[in-house]
């Protein structure tokens, strides 16, 4: 009996690089050919092809699943194409931006769902599922103390190692033992040789002990909390209280604690936040939050939880910076350029305008002071040459009218 056809197995290659999913699908008459096989269709032979050479995904469909490819099918389809080109622009802006309405998706992505904070089991289980929430969260004790004791007590064991292996040298030094000091081969042959077993004891010792360094190392590299993230912290742990009381007093040591995200908000961010959270119109809500966000927080409002989307208060923050930014050039040069200030006024200029850019910059980011001390010198910079050019004309001039006086 010959053997019964196989029908092709539904595969989802998936490819990073790509945005859409082509659905290829497969006619009953061709049910029993392969992609790629003499019977099957040219168009499935050509997205089998780029499919296994990664260069779009593919979701191939059942007979069952998706139906033959009918001439009602090829119309609806233009249609929804046709809509899509037809979408307004803004419409697209604010897609683009996160904003708007979710975008609907069809019965493949049903069971996509946010698990809420109210639906982990109360204690450490929804603490873990609190601390998710934000990269501002992640803040752990340091042990610093502890480290520091670990440290001291593997130092004192590597110098009572090596002053047993200053003994044994100084032991060997002597006209009849002096070749176990200048030969490893003739050391390591004499039965009653104590230092190979000591320095595999040393190597053993330096190996744990460097390894402590270089965590501590690395602890230290971990940024400070601020202190408006900690009280975040605290203030959730006690709104809940449904971790034992004896087991967060480790929260009290606020000097000791480190934060895993290398990006803390900014004053500026803060009190933004802080007026979101006051003043939680729902426009403001719709912009600021999405609906991730939102799903995730509901049912949490006993613990005054607030969560907003770092991506659209950071594009926000950077519109505002552009436009101070752009104030800060713009404003100085207007002023220098009126001929009826004296020269001591324009430096007053150029002088509060450099003492209010580092102002500005700490207010909005959070630089480290070699960046902070860079854009000031370049800002700095602009100012001075400009100011030298201006008042480079002024000065004959006015010599030259003191002189006519």
């Amino acid at each position: 009996m010959a053997d019964q056809p196989v029908s092709p197995v539904p595969q989802t290659p998936r490819c990073p690089s790509c945005k859409e999913e082509m659905v290829i699908e497969i006619d009953p008459e061709y049910e029993s050919g392969s992609a790629g096989s003499p019977r099957s269709r040219p168009e499935e032979r050509t997205a089998a092809a780029q499919t296994q050479q990664g260069m779009y995904p593919a979701t191939v469909l059942s007979p069952e699943d998706a139906g033959p490819l009918t001439e009602a099918s090829r119309t609806a389809r233009r249609d929804d194409a046709g809509s899509t080109q037809r979408t307004g622009l803004l419409p697209k802006v604010a897609a683009a931006l996160g904003l708007g309405p979710e975008p609907e998706l069809d019965g493949r992505f049903k069971d996509l769902k946010v698990k809420r904070l109210v639906d982990y089991p109360d204690g450490y289980p929804q603490y873990a599922a609190f601390l998710n929430t934000d990269a501002n969260f992640r803040i752990y004790r340091r042990f610093g103390t502890l480290r520091n004791r670990v440290m001291l007590h593997r130092q004192f064991e590597l110098a009572e190692l090596e002053k047993r292996l200053d003994r044994l040298d100084e032991l060997d030094d002597t006209p009849e033992r002096r070749r176990r000091l200048s030969s490893i081969r003739f050391d390591k042959a004499q039965q009653d040789s104590e230092r190979n077993g000591l320095i595999e004891e040393i190597d053993s010792k330096l190996e744990h002990y460097d390894a402590l360094l270089a965590r501590e190392r690395d602890s230290l590299a971990m940024d400070t909390p601020t202190r408006r993230n900690h009280r975040n912290l605290v203030n959730y742990v006690w709104n809940k209280r449904k971790i034992a009381k004896s087991e967060i007093e480790l929260l009290n040591r606020i000097d000791d604690f480190v934060i895993l995200s290398k990006d803390q908000d900014s004053p500026f961010h803060a009190f933004l936040e802080n007026v979101l959270h006051k003043y939680s119109f729902s426009w403001l809500q719709c912009i600021f939050v999405s609906e991730t966000q939102k799903e995730k927080a509901r049912g949490a409002e006993r613990t005054r939880i607030s969560l907003f989307s770092k991506t659209r208060i950071n594009m926000l923050i950077q519109l505002i910076v552009a436009l101070i930014t752009l104030t800060l050039l713009v404003v100085p040069v207007c002023l220098l350029f009126d001929m009826d200030l004296t020269d001591e006024a324009k430096v007053v200029i150029v002088v509060v305008f450099v003492l209010v850019f580092p102002v500005s910059i700490l207010f909005f980011a959070t630089p480290r002071p070699h960046e902070l001390f860079a854009a000031t010198a370049a800002y700095t910079a602009v100012l001075v040459v400009f100011l030298s050019n201006v008042t480079g004309g002024e000065v004959p001039r006015q010599a030259e009218s003191q002189r006519e006086t």
